[in-house]
């Protein structure tokens, strides 16, 4: 079962920040954060160009990124 979820609110409150602490792309400056080892996390970056290299096509980006993903799964995610 995927369960997904959507965060929204207005610029500059902390939403791509609050991404980067459960991705373990940043520090938090308080407390700690507590990674199940069940969930799997991933995000639609809002800037795609700042983070796909300019010789890779999304698609390998994909395969890349998530070792194992099968070729029809990852053309699935994309088409989303």
């Amino acid at each position: 079962m995927e369960t997904r979820i959507a965060l929204v609110g207005a610029n500059g409150i902390g939403k791509t920040t609050f991404l980067k602490v459960m991705l373990q792309k940043v520090k938090p400056l308080k407390g700690k954060v507590k990674h199940e080892k069940v969930l799997k996390y991933a995000y639609y970056h809002q800037h795609l160009s700042e983070i796909l290299p300019g010789d890779m096509t999304p698609l390998g980006y994909i395969m890349d990124e998530y070792e194992g993903l099968s070729l029809e799964k990852a053309r699935s995610w994309i088409g989303r």
